[in-house]
């Protein structure tokens, strides 16, 4: 597990894909931790220009 610490709050994260790719953020709500995205890692999203 990774561990960042910012402004005296410690949050964890998880980095997957591929070097240079756009980021991806999924905040789970109070109450829940990360396993709420199991799953969605799998999933093939398409990032187009606008």
């Amino acid at each position: 597990m990774n561990f960042a610490r910012i402004n005296g709050n410690v949050l964890h994260y998880r980095l997957s894909g591929p070097n240079g790719a756009p980021a991806l953020v999924f905040v789970n709500s109070l109450g829940t931790d990360a396993r709420i995205w199991e799953g969605w890692s799998s999933v093939s999203i398409t990032v187009t220009d606008a």
